[in-house]
């Protein structure tokens, strides 16, 4: 009976020990709740992008990074209060994309566009007792939003492209005008993503040259990127130079007059050059600033005028002549040959024979014994054709010195004529004619 009793008594214990212990448990677990409750924290966190060198090392790049530098990532997490209380956005609790271990380094990329990627955003918490893991025992991450991000992706491209010179002439001042410029160097390579180097329509420097005197010489200025419709690109790409030194010339223009200067060649055989007579005219010619305006002359070649007349002639300016004369440094802003219309007074060059009957020559000296045995005697002159013209078919004048017969003896002798009042410019063509002469 006491072995019995003993039994229900242990029985009894037991019941009231687990009671015990289940009750001092949910004392222990209500005290500990109250102190330190489970509740909820949200966090705004900015994305981080972690190892781009690496993308970089590939050839790619992230083409909106500047835009995911200021990208929010709203977080919301449970747990003990006194552990959320030390969570701190970017510091203890972070929102990131990991480029090296993600899909961008990747993606297949081709074109001249890119591509856009949707990459997961990772979120860690770091801290005691909280290596880093994206859940804890005690602290648990509910919800990511947004919980992934497009990264626009592109590769990195290097082009070289020629240096040139924007400016708008018309704003130059009056009668001034520029020439080609120099400048070192003349190319520049750009580094950039594809989609970039693609919109690269005009490389070079602007510059105001409204009041511009001369030459400008020296100047360092800043090379720029335009697209087709000359909006500046900046952002994205890396120059290998970014100034250029560069010398624009500057000239003066002035209207000279142009005219004839040297007849070159010789005159046709079969024309008598007689005068001319040329209107000069005026063409826009530019030199250094400083230079004085003269006379440009141009040489014309007369060897193949054969007519008289107002003939429109295409003669070129001899600016090398010119230059080396004044030591100016002219050019011809229109580098077409100028006409200039010469007349020229001319007359053909033409061959007329006379026949002279022995009766009609001349004779100087005693002619008592003497006779001419030849019946005439053949001219032949050669001349202008006005001047031929004015020689009377009848009245050619020739006559003989039979005076050179004193002390011949008798016999038949050949005397050489003599041609009297022949105008300036004829001349006999062949050999002096001859006449027999008889003495008695």
């Amino acid at each position: 009976m006491f072995k019995a009793i003993k039994r229900k008594l242990s029985k009894i214990q037991l019941r009231f020990a687990v009671i015990a212990i289940f009750i001092s448990g949910l004392m222990w677990f209500s005290t500990m709740n109250f102190a330190d409750p489970i509740t909820f924290a949200n966090f705004s966190i900015e994305l981080e992008l972690r190892n781009l060198g690496a993308l970089a090392d590939s050839g790619r790049v992230i083409l909106n990074e500047r835009e995911l530098q200021n990208y929010t990532v709203h977080v919301h997490v449970t747990g003990p209060r006194s552990q959320l209380e030390q969570l701190v956005p970017g510091e203890t609790i972070r929102a990131f994309i990991d480029v090296d271990t993600s899909e961008l380094m990747h993606v297949p990329l081709a074109g001249t566009v890119g591509t856009t990627v949707e990459s997961r955003i990772n979120v860690v918490i770091d801290g005691p007792g909280h290596p880093g893991q994206a859940q804890q025992d005690t602290i648990n991450i509910t919800t990511i939003f947004p919980d992934t991000v497009t990264i626009a992706l592109d590769r990195i491209h290097t082009q070289s492209f020629n240096i040139g010179l924007f400016y708008d002439e018309g704003s130059l001042p009056d009668q001034y005008i520029s020439r080609p410029f120099t400048a070192t160097p003349r190319t520049v390579r750009i580094t950039a993503p594809t989609s970039v180097i693609y919109l690269i329509q005009h490389v070079g420097v602007r510059l105001d040259v409204s009041q511009a005197r001369a030459d400008i010489v020296g100047v360092e200025v800043p090379i720029v990127a335009y697209t087709s419709g000359w909006d500046i690109i900046s952002d994205g790409l890396v120059m290998d130079i970014e100034f250029i030194n560069f010398t624009l010339p500057i000239r003066r223009e002035h209207m000279v007059r142009i005219g004839v200067g040297e007849l070159l060649g010789e005159w046709h055989p079969n024309v008598e050059f007689i005068g001319m007579d040329w209107t000069p005219r005026e063409i826009p010619v530019v030199g250094h600033v400083d230079d004085d305006p003269v006379d440009i002359l141009f040489n014309m070649d007369i060897s193949d005028i054969v007519e008289s007349g107002a003939i429109g002639h295409s003669i070129r300016a001899d600016i090398a002549r010119l230059n080396a004369e004044h030591g100016t440094d002219w050019q011809l802003i229109n580098q077409q040959e100028h006409i200039i219309t010469v007349t020229f007074e001319i007359e053909p060059i033409l061959e007329r024979a006379f026949i002279v009957n022995a009766a009609d020559i001349l004779v100087a000296g005693s002619a008592e014994g003497r006779t001419i045995i030849t019946q005439s005697v053949s001219v032949t002159l050669r001349g202008a054709a006005s001047a031929l013209a004015s020689i009377d078919a009848g009245a050619l004048a020739i006559g003989v010195n039979f005076t050179v017969l004193d002390n011949l003896p008798a016999g038949v002798h050949r005397l050489p004529v003599n041609l009297f009042d022949i105008p300036d410019g004829v001349t006999l063509v062949g050999d002096v004619p001859v006449v027999e002469v008889r003495i008695q």
